[in-house]
């Protein structure tokens, strides 16, 4: 694992390869906004490929793309 980052109800990590994953609380949209209804996800999903780094927030999840590109979700 690359590194990792953890918001109040989820959790992220980059595994060595540069792919974003997530688990956890997902009602505010902080692991994928495409999950609809947004909820508890129990298992890790991939969120992102070609992260370089992630930082979580309260009810936010922000990274940094290899591309220098900055999401946030």
């Amino acid at each position: 694992m690359r590194s990792f980052a953890v918001g109040d109800t989820h959790l992220l990590f980059i595994k060595d390869d540069g792919n974003l994953w997530g688990c956890g609380s997902n009602s505010w949209g902080q692991i994928s906004s495409d999950m609809m209804p947004p909820m508890f996800r129990s298992s890790p999903v991939l969120i992102d490929t070609n992260v370089l780094s992630v930082t979580a927030t309260r009810h936010a999840t922000l990274f940094t793309k290899a591309s220098g590109a900055v999401w946030a979700r």
